[in-house]
């Protein structure tokens, strides 16, 4: 088959193709068609390219050794777009919590040595929004990323999370109001 024929395809019918001829030109079709969006979207969780790039083939090599467990009840973007967010959120939960004990173990070796503060060294100016959003939890960025970036439903955030429509209208409510209120403490104060 011609490649402007496999790219007429369906994500489901290149998946049946994978699964049934086992020929990695079938792959590559899906991985055209959803690099440029899964590197975003992992940018979108470690703002380093670099590391976006890695995770990005990383998550295309899982979802390579896993299509075999892909069900075809689902649309396949929502099966990888699962794939994406479970991988990420774990990503960046190991990710703070090694800087966490990174930032322990200097605080400790900093407090032992009697130094001076600091935090004036390591003033960083951001963007408000960028700022508000480092301050959720990543599992409260993915939900509100996924919602208003990438413009999901809430049915496609369920299969996405494996959370019921209550759980998922819940948590997107819970993220918003947290965003709203850390706006008004940190800026309310400041002419807009």
């Amino acid at each position: 088959m011609k490649r402007t024929e496999l790219n007429q395809l369906t994500d489901e019918k290149l998946v049946q193709l994978i699964l049934d001829k086992k020929d990695p030109e079938y792959f590559e079709v899906i991985y055209d068609r959803y690099a440029q969006r899964i590197y975003n979207k992992s940018l979108g969780f470690v703002k380093n390219k670099n590391k976006a790039e890695d995770i990005t083939h990383d998550i295309f090599l899982k979802v390579f050794l896993k299509l075999g467990s892909f069900n075809f009840n689902a649309k396949f973007s929502t099966w990888l777009y699962a794939i994406t967010y479970n991988y990420c959120v774990d990503y960046v939960n190991n990710e703070q919590k090694n800087r966490l004990e990174i930032k322990q173990y200097y605080q400790k070796k900093i407090s032992e040595r009697e130094t001076t503060n600091d935090s004036d060294i390591l003033k960083i100016q951001l963007d408000r929004l960028k700022v508000i959003m480092d301050m959720l939890l990543p599992e409260e960025q993915m939900i509100l990323l996924v919602k208003y970036q990438d413009a999901l439903t809430i049915k496609d955030i369920e299969l996405v999370t494996n959370l019921s429509t209550s759980a998922v209208k819940m948590r997107l409510k819970r993220a918003r109001d947290k965003v709203l209120q850390i706006y008004k403490d940190k800026y309310s104060h400041n002419v807009i």
